[in-house]
């Protein structure tokens, strides 16, 4: 009885373990779609912060007339190159925090899938334990039963009842009989 709620325990165990498992896949999934949102992000911000790098070095190399139209360009792409280097620092760092929490749910997607590996031996183990249980207690109640026949052979023969030669070769039968069932155990 105590073994059929080990296997009715082991069989929830195992369903929420395949839960938690297509439930892992699944957050794996999402996650691998955010980290290549995040790369591509970081590309074009990488792209954006290039170009605009190249604009600085041009508009350094080049020698403009004006100097009001310099100093309008200069003060716009310092502010630019900055704003792209914070974004390309956050975007940086959401891609470490990204790698890092893919990386987590591997890790835990392979240790469920050793323990869903691990399941079946399991249940090979409960079936051996039942089948062991059940014997042993079939087992035992044939030898109770054949207990209190032998008590009530005894008692009928405490009671004065057959043949002395003749109640000796029964309780020798019997006495038999169960030495050799108790060694088949």
């Amino acid at each position: 009885m105590q073994e059929e709620y080990h296997v009715a325990d082991l069989r929830k165990e195992l369903g929420g373990v395949k839960k938690l498992l297509i439930d892992e896949k699944k957050k794996s999934g999402n996650d691998s779609t955010k980290l290549v949102d995040l790369q591509n992000a970081f590309g074009h911000c990488l792209k954006s912060y290039q170009e605009s790098i190249d604009n600085v070095n041009k508009a350094k190399s080049e020698d403009n007339n004006s100097s009001s139209a310099r100093a309008s360009h200069d003060n716009k792409s310092p502010s630019k190159v900055e704003s792209l280097q914070t974004k390309l620092v956050q975007a940086q760092e959401d891609l470490r925090d990204e790698r890092r929490r893919s990386d987590q749910l591997s890790e835990k997607l392979r240790k469920c899938q050793a323990d869903l590996e691990t399941l079946p031996l399991l249940q090979a183990q409960v079936e051996v334990y039942q089948t062991d249980f059940n014997a042993e207690r079939l087992a035992r109640e044939k030898i109770a039963g054949e207990k209190a026949d032998l008590l009530e052979e005894m008692q009928r023969l405490r009671g004065g009842q057959g043949h002395p030669a003749e109640v000796s070769r029964k309780l020798f039968t019997k006495n038999v009989v169960f030495s050799m069932f108790w060694n088949d155990i």
